[in-house]
């Protein structure tokens, strides 16, 4: 019987490691050199004569403010694309005068 050896299975590999500032180190460097606090999360909070804005409301329909923004995605994407395009060349029409056919003129006399 034939054994068949199985490398790598999977494709996960290895984060890259650092050592990180402890939050002691960090408290105390902000606290003596008085330098403003930089990172953290972002500021979420409205007045009350704002109201809610509907990313931060969890009785918002996401679907709508999904596809409200996916709207103006497109049409971005498609006012991009119409100026990409070439514009067609307009011919100048010239006026035919045609001759009224034979049905036409048949039509129009009043039945006896």
């Amino acid at each position: 019987m034939k054994t068949v050896k199985i490398r790598d299975k999977h494709n996960m590999h290895s984060v890259e490691i650092y050592e990180a500032e402890t939050i002691e180190e960090k408290v105390r460097r902000i606290v003596d050199e008085k330098e403003p606090i930089e990172d953290g999360a972002p500021i979420i909070f409205q007045p009350r004569s704002e109201g809610v804005r509907p990313e931060f409301d969890i009785r918002t329909d996401r679907w709508a403010v999904a596809i409200a923004a996916m709207d103006k995605v497109s049409a971005d994407q498609l006012s991009q694309y119409t100026k990409k395009q070439d514009k067609p060349k307009v011919e100048e029409t010239k006026d035919i005068k045609m001759e009224p056919d034979a049905t036409e003129s048949a039509s129009k006399e009043p039945a006896a």
